[in-house]
């Protein structure tokens, strides 16, 4: 089709809203340049273009009809008038329907299923996250979330000054201290200091997050680390200084080590002390408890059924109870802001080697459970942003489609994991911090009970 005569046909339509054609001016010349550098054949791309400038067309509609513009509403309105407006200017049957699908999906991040979708929904966010004038930060987020192509991803680093990887995977920082950001409203996520070198090829990110979900009358924290270092104090001096209901996900002790400084911590009714499995170790020099931890008295544990809620004061979290990782391993769902808080039960790589071994029917079953919660997204222990609510379906498939036979060695020199073959089966990318990566690892010797 004649760009030239597209553009001019949407520019009418606007009548006069200049700030609109602006912007899908900017979508069209960035969604031209990644489809170029991708290496689009022809009419591939000039479908893109047009995709690229009618994309917001529903907008004018909603506005009028609603009185509000969000996605959902130009997702359902703009198709029809794209459509009425590609067959006046002559277009392809196939043109119109490519671009009428891409209207409709062009703010819909978790299913995109072609390079054009791809380098839509990259273009437009190039523009956003310029036009919303977002903070560097979050512009990171976005660009581990959803930038996919080589020549998106150079693009945006170009205009953002990003490193290529924000994330370091595998590489001991040093860190002697927390740090923490807000991840949602009221949720805090706290990075521990100490470095936990992976299995294998892929060692991962190397640390551990514990969350704080902060409620008008008292606030969660989820884990209590390693315990090196004091965590209460940091909590009272830079989030909250509310009264804290304590839990640990599962009781490994990257997730249990300060519990110490506690006196009750409240886990899963099924959890068993399962520290004899695989467990995450800090590196030597690493290890020793806070002298808070140290100093702390005797804690007691308290248990929590599945689906149990509780309230923080104008706040309502509900128990999840995902055993697969160790048998009682928990989540926590907040109902305010839809994040599911993981632990170890849904991670880019998960791993399985508890003495207690969960089949992977009886974990799969419990992801479909949760997957019927409306999830907004998930933050998980070992990774240091939202992994988005796709994992679980990611999970689901990578169970389905487990073979044992395509697994590779992931051999780990850990205490007590001299000699045990660690295998690993992953999809979705070669590299851990891959959007799409999903793995899953395991000790060969259970296998059997792990295929039950």
């Amino acid at each position: 089709m004649d760009i030239n005569q597209v553009m001019l046909a949407i520019m009418e339509y606007e009548e006069g809203y200049a700030a609109r054609v602006q912007h899908f001016t900017k979508v069209y010349t960035y969604a031209t340049m990644i489809g170029q550098g991708e290496g689009l054949d022809p009419e591939t791309l000039n479908t893109l273009q047009v995709g690229a400038i009618m994309h917001d067309i529903g907008i004018k509609y909603a506005e009028a009809h609603f009185g509000r513009t969000e996605g959902p509403l130009q997702e359902k309105y703009g198709p029809a008038i794209a459509e009425e407006i590609l067959v006046g200017l002559g277009a392809e049957q196939k043109v119109i329907d490519r671009v009428r699908y891409l209207i409709a999906h062009h703010h819909s991040y978790a299913h995109i299923d072609a390079i054009d979708y791809q380098i839509l929904v990259e273009a437009d966010f190039l523009v956003n996250m310029c036009e919303n004038a977002m903070v560097k930060k979050e512009v990171e987020k976005i660009y581990r979330r959803i930038f996919k192509t080589k020549s998106g991803r150079a693009l945006c680093r170009a205009m953002y000054d990003l490193t290529d990887d924000p994330i370091i995977l595998g590489r001991d920082n040093h860190k002697t201290t927390f740090s923490h950001c807000r991840m949602a409203d009221g949720i805090y996520g706290i990075q521990w200091p100490g470095f936990l070198p992976g299995p294998g090829r892929l060692p991962g990110w190397g640390y551990v997050m514990s969350y704080v979900v902060v409620g008008k009358e008292k606030a969660l924290l989820v884990d209590t680390g390693f315990g090196n270092a004091d965590i209460k104090k940091y909590i009272e001096e830079n989030i909250t200084e509310l009264p804290l209901m304590v839990t640990n996900t599962h009781i490994h002790p990257d997730h249990a080590g300060g519990n110490g400084q506690f006196e009750v911590v409240y886990v899963g009714e099924h959890e068993t002390n399962t520290e004899e499995g695989i467990c995450f170790y800090l590196q030597p020099g690493q290890r020793d408890a806070c002298q808070a931890v140290k100093d702390g008295g005797d804690y007691r544990f308290a248990f929590l059924k599945d689906e149990q809620e509780f309230n923080l004061g104008g706040r309502v979290i509900r128990v999840v109870e995902i055993p697969g990782h160790t048998p009682g391993s928990i989540a926590f769902f907040d109902y305010k802001t839809r994040i599911l808080i993981s632990g170890d039960a849904i991670l880019k790589r998960v791993f399985y080697g508890s003495p207690v071994v969960t089949p992977f029917s009886v974990y799969r079953a419990a992801l479909v459970k949760a997957k019927a919660l409306p999830v907004h997204d998930i933050f998980s222990a070992h990774w240091p942003e939202p992994i988005g609510p796709d994992y679980i379906d990611r999970m689901i498939h990578l169970l389905d489609a487990f073979n044992p036979e395509k697994a590779e060695f992931a051999g780990w020199e850990e205490p007590g994991m001299q000699g045990v073959d660690l295998r690993m089966f992953s999809m979705g990318g070669e590299d851990f911090d891959d959007p799409e990566f999903v793995a899953i690892s395991y000790i060969t010797d259970q296998l059997d009970e792990i295929m039950k």
